[in-house]
């Protein structure tokens, strides 16, 4: 699975709110993919993102990923087209 660009990834938020939050929909969207994409543990994540500058604790990336994560992931297995449909 691919990236995605950043209008996909304006269209993938659009339903998810951010308001309220410390930091912008792009790193917590970016930090959701990477915690569900790479299935990496939380501290991995923080690890991840402060190696490039983005200083996190790992409860505000479980936090995120409990609040926006079914969603965030839902969406993704849509647009890959990993969801199956029900025989019943």
């Amino acid at each position: 699975m691919a990236y995605f660009d950043s209008q996909q990834r304006r269209t993938l938020t659009r339903a998810i709110s951010y308001k309220g939050h410390r930091f912008t929909e792009e790193i917590i969207s970016h930090t959701i993919w990477l915690y569900y994409r790479f299935a990496l543990s939380l501290r991995n994540v923080s690890e991840v993102l402060s190696q490039r500058g983005i200083l996190l604790s790992y409860e505000a990336i479980r936090y995120w990923t409990k609040k926006f994560g079914l969603n965030f992931a839902w969406e993704i297995k849509k647009r890959s087209g990993i969801l199956m449909k029900s025989a019943w």
